[in-house]
């Protein structure tokens, strides 16, 4: 698998060592525990995967600096969390890397993990998270788990239950939503343009149902052998092919549009522009078989290379492009 990306998220671990972030190593995480949980749903937990690797990225953006291990653990698992899928909670946790903590002791982080546990309950959050901040700080900890936070946050508020105030309740996780899906059809219902829905039809572009539960994502997956018909013989090059990429980048813009529509449609406007993914399953296929390339080296540049051209082409560039 072959991933195009405009920068790579470095994580630390609590050894001092840095590593790229993997999000294919999450997503198998996330499918594992979500089957152990007896919820297997391969879909979801791509879903999870997609969008903490772009809340990484967001937040580099937003605020530059170190990301550690902790951090990836605490958004997947917050993401199940807020769905109720406690049991997937407590199996994800179990395969953390050796050595990886489960909460960073920070102030503002305290606070953030009470309120997911315990939300609507009416309790002084910023109180409890700044004692239990200065508790584990007096004892030189620099990493927590939850249960331990969580305990220290009930033994401060015990005081505030005698007075007649509002103690931290039991934590009480709903049920997972319905499922809220977008299927192929509802957006290919929006769509005008012939050219689009003749691709779709023919599989050259196709699309998957959007799981609107999480972070909504227009996933692509383009068949580059399907567009070898109209081209000429010989050994393609990247400047003979480029007129078929920017046409069939035209195609997936259209069918973003028609997606924007269809979430409209369903009263989920304000996921809209929706995201977007892009795969291409056979580019290493289409590279030996049309583009004469050997090695697995000029194989898998020049993949990169037909991936690259078709990003900068689309309008709404993908969040991740990916290729085999």
């Amino acid at each position: 698998m072959i991933e195009l990306s405009e920068n790579t998220i470095l994580i630390l671990d609590p050894e001092g060592r840095t590593a790229p972030f993997d999000p294919e190593l999450l997503r198998v995480r996330l499918a594992d525990a979500l089957s152990v949980s007896g919820m297997p749903d391969p879909s979801l937990a791509s879903d999870i995967a997609l969008a903490v690797d772009f809340a990484l990225r967001e937040q580099l953006r937003s605020q530059p600096g170190i990301l550690r291990s902790a951090d990836v653990e605490i958004l997947a698992g917050r993401i199940l969390s807020d769905l109720g899928l406690e049991g997937a909670v407590r199996a994800f946790r179990r395969t953390a890397p050796a050595g990886t903590v489960s909460f960073v002791v920070e102030i503002q982080r305290i606070r953030d993990f009470l309120e997911s546990q315990f939300p609507g309950s009416g309790v002084d959050l910023d109180r409890a998270a700044k004692k239990v901040f200065h508790t584990l700080q007096s004892i030189g900890a620099e990493a927590a788990k939850p249960a331990l936070v969580t305990e220290l946050a009930r033994h401060f508020l015990l005081s505030s239950q005698e007075k007649g105030g509002k103690a931290l309740p039991d934590p009480v996780f709903a049920r997972g939503p319905s499922p809220c899906t977008l299927s192929p059809d509802e957006i290919l219902r929006h769509l005008q343009d012939p050219e689009a829905r003749k691709a779709v039809r023919e599989r050259i572009v196709s699309i998957r149902a959007i799981d609107l539960r999480i972070f909504p994502v227009l996933r692509f997956d383009l068949r580059l052998t399907g567009l070898a018909g109209g081209l000429p013989e010989g050994p393609l090059t990247e400047l003979s092919l480029a007129p078929a990429l920017y046409r069939t980048a035209d195609i997936m813009d259209a069918l973003a549009l028609a997606a924007d529509a269809a979430c409209s449609a369903i009263g989920h406007e304000t996921d809209t522009p929706l995201k977007t993914a892009l795969h291409l399953g056979d580019a290493s296929v289409f590279t030996h078989d049309f583009m004469g390339c050997v090695s697995e080296k000029e194989i898998q540049a020049c993949a990169a290379s037909l991936a690259g051209i078709l990003r900068s082409a689309l309008s709404r560039v993908p969040i991740r492009v990916t290729c085999q």
